[in-house]
């Protein structure tokens, strides 16, 4: 996934952007979660990337990392987010 999203950051020039996938088992999602989801990234000023993955099943919540473009690794493990219901 980090190789997916650096290279429409480098190579396309989308610096934000979102995606979805299917089928596809990303080696660097943790273990036990869908080959099937959504993901959403943005590029910050300083080459920081940041990665929310919503993998199906996952009610209610979101997995998040950051890499930095160049390094070829992620800076940060993945953290599950629990999103609230503000209505």
């Amino acid at each position: 996934m980090r190789s997916d999203v650096a290279f429409m950051i480098q190579t396309k020039g989308i610096k934000s952007g979102e995606y979805g996938f299917s089928s596809t088992q990303y080696i660097d999602l943790p273990t036990g979660f869908s080959k099937w989801g959504y993901v959403k990234y943005f590029q910050h000023a300083d080459n920081y990337v940041t990665v929310l993955v919503f993998p199906d099943g996952l009610s209610g919540g979101v997995l998040i990392r950051q890499f930095v473009l160049g390094r070829g690794q992620w800076e940060t493990e993945w953290k599950k987010i629990d999103l609230l219901d503000v209505s």
